[in-house]
C-alpha cells in the first residue's frame, strides 16, 4: 500500500496538471465576454470565485508563490468588476495579461516544489529512524480514534489531501463537506466532535459557519471545537477568528505535524473540561 506522501503526491500531481488548464479557461472566458460586451457582472464574480478556489488549493498544497499570485488576481478581478459596474472597461487588457502571467507561473509548478510534500517526506524519514516517535504516534492515534471530525473546504484537491492526512492521523470518523452550505445541511443530521473549516467560501464562509455554531443556530453543541484555516495570516484576521469563538487558527499550508498538534491540543482541552465538570 502506498505511504502517505505517495498518496498525497498523486493529488498534488493532478493539481499541477489541472491548474494551468483552469487558468487558461478563465482567460478564454474573459476574452469571450470582452467580445460580447455583455455579462461582465457575472463573469467578474465567476473569475473571483474560481481564483479564490485555486489560490486556496495552491496554498494548501504548498505552492506559496502561486497562491499569492492567484490571491492578488482575485482582488484584481473584484476591482475590475467594480470598475465595470461604473462603465469603465479600460482594465480588461491588463487583467487578461495578469491571467496569462499566472498561467505561465502555474505551468512551471510541479510536485518537486510542494512544501507540503517536502514536510511529509521529512516526517516519514524521521519516523522510520525513530522507534520512540512511532510509539508516541500510536498514543496520538488512540486519542483521535474517539473523535468525529467534519472537514469543510470548497476545493476538491484540498478535500482529498487533508482528508487523507486526517485519516492517517487516526481520526475515528471523518465527514466531509465541499461548502459551508453543505456543512450546515450535514449538521442537521450529524454531530461531529470537532469542526475544521476553511475561512473563505461562498456563499456561506467558514466565519459564517463558526458564528452559527457559536450562536446555537445549528443543532450542533455551541461549544464544539472549531478549527479555522486560511491563507490569511494578518494579525487582525487571527483576532477576528478568536473573537468569534474559533478554538484554533491555522495558516495554509497546514502541515501534518501542526494539524496533529492542534487536534491533540483540542482533545486534551475537552478532556480537562469534562474532568473539571465531573469534579
Amino acid at each position: 500500500m502506498p505511504n502517505q506522501s505517495e498518496r498525497v503526491e498523486t493529488v498534488v500531481r493532478k493539481f499541477c496538471e489541472d491548474v494551468p488548464v483552469h487558468i487558461n479557461a478563465l482567460v478564454e472566458l474573459l476574452r469571450e465576454q470582452a467580445e460580447l460586451k455583455d455579462g461582465f457582472e457575472e463573469t467578474g464574480q465567476e473569475l473571483a470565485n474560481e481564483l479564490h478556489r485555486l489560490s486556496g488549493a495552491a496554498s494548501s498544497l504548498g505552492f506559496r508563490k502561486l497562491g499569492k499570485v492567484l490571491d492578488q488576481l482575485q482582488s484584481d478581478a473584484l476591482e475590475w468588476k467594480t470598475r465595470l459596474d461604473a462603465g469603465d472597461y479600460s482594465g480588461l487588457p491588463e487583467l487578461e495579461n495578469k491571467l496569462r502571467s499566472a498561467h505561465m507561473i502555474a505551468s512551471k509548478v510541479g510536485v518537486r516544489n510542494s512544501r507540503l510534500l517536502d514536510r511529509l517526506r521529512a516526517m516519514e524519514a524521521l519516523e522510520a529512524s525513530n522507534p520512540v516517535g512511532a510509539k508516541d504516534d500510536t498514543i496520538g492515534h488512540k486519542f483521535l480514534d474517539r473523535e468525529t471530525v467534519l472537514f469543510v473546504d470548497d476545493d476538491p484537491y484540498v478535500l482529498g489531501v487533508m482528508s487523507d492526512i486526517l485519516r492517517d492521523l487516526g481520526v475515528g470518523k471523518l465527514l466531509q463537506a465541499n461548502s459551508g452550505t453543505e456543512a450546515l445541511s450535514l449538521l442537521q443530521t450529524v454531530s461531529p466532535t470537532i469542526l475544521i473549516t476553511d475561512w473563505q467560501m461562498e456563499p456561506v464562509s467558514g466565519m459564517d459557519l463558526l458564528k452559527k455554531v457559536r450562536s446555537a443556530q445549528t443543532p450542533l453543541a455551541a461549544e464544539t471545537p472549531v478549527i479555522m484555516f486560511t491563507a490569511r495570516k494578518m494579525e487582525h484576521d487571527v483576532i477576528q477568528a478568536h473573537r468569534n469563538g474559533a478554538t484554533m487558527f491555522l495558516s495554509k499550508p497546514i502541515m501534518p505535524d501542526r494539524l496533529k498538534e492542534a487536534l491533540l491540543s483540542v482533545v486534551e482541552k475537552k478532556f480537562l473540561l469534562r474532568a473539571s465538570r465531573a469534579s
